[in-house]
């Protein structure tokens, strides 16, 4: 998926003290028990949406990929992180989903990790 590694982390407790987003373009905090068990990676489809955090209303992924200047020849390799039921979850340069992001009573938080730099997708605990 146009050389770029993906790595899941579990970090022990709960940094989060408020309801800030400490995620950034490379790197997704999300909320491990909204996530579930399982991701699933996979390319963007046409009509692809979610809420991302802090937004009032869903959002179509390609208008997100524009705003987050996602270059267009990249944008149909893009890697989409899900859960088992295809909600979206995050992708590297985008927001995390509101639905995902830590707060105050998350008890476990996990680390999604974007890696340009390699060729392989890896999604390990």
């Amino acid at each position: 998926m146009n050389g770029i590694s993906l790595s899941f982390q579990l970090i022990a407790g709960n940094p989060i003290d408020n309801e800030k987003d400490l995620s950034t373009s490379l790197i997704a905090l999300v909320d491990l028990a909204r996530v579930g068990k399982q991701l699933k990676v996979r390319l963007r489809r046409a009509g692809d949406r979610y809420q991302p955090a802090h937004h009032q209303r869903t959002e179509k992924l390609k208008n997100l990929m524009i705003e987050n200047r996602i270059p267009f020849s990249q944008r149909d390799h893009w890697p989409i992180v899900m859960t088992e039921s295809e909600e979206i979850i995050w992708s590297p340069g985008l927001p995390v989903a509101h639905t995902f992001i830590p707060v105050a009573t998350t008890q476990e938080i996990a680390a999604i990790l974007c890696d340009n730099r390699c060729f392989a997708i890896s999604l390990t605990k």
